[in-house]
């Protein structure tokens, strides 16, 4: 591992920054298992399974219900099969126009240079404050 797998995961914050998701999923295994943080509100009762799950579960709503949802990356970590990211989304939810600057960690699993599983540990409570839920 090394170099290879983190310039894989410095692209999918590239594709990220302007929302090229077809660039995303070329990054991503087709049986990608995605699991967002207890509690975040794009999280279902188990990590999703696939492009398709990922991009309607994940993808589709913050393109559609964020302005300007992007991470701003603080550190990437080479942990073996691993690549460890730290930072901070930042975004504003466009139905309460409440902006957010949320703690995020997120551990990806590659495989035959794709990204195989992403574990993600954030600032739920921000999220859904900022998109007017409460607390589960």
């Amino acid at each position: 591992m090394g170099q290879r797998e983190v310039e894989l995961v410095r692209a999918v914050y590239a594709s990220h920054e302007v929302r090229d998701t077809p660039g995303l999923l070329e990054l991503l295994a087709e049986d990608v298992e995605w699991a967002q943080a207890e509690g975040h509100p794009y999280a279902g009762d188990r990590p999703w399974r696939g492009h398709a799950e990922v991009t309607a579960n994940v993808v589709v709503p913050i393109n559609q219900e964020w302005d300007g949802f992007i991470t701003i990356v603080d550190e990437i970590i080479d942990a073996g099969d691993r690549v460890v990211v730290t930072g901070h989304y930042t975004g504003t939810y466009i139905r309460t126009g409440r902006a957010i600057h949320a703690a995020v960690c997120v551990v990806y699993t590659l495989r035959d240079d794709k990204i195989v599983r992403f574990q993600q540990f954030c600032d739920t409570a921000q999220i859904r404050a900022a998109m007017g839920m409460t607390l589960p």
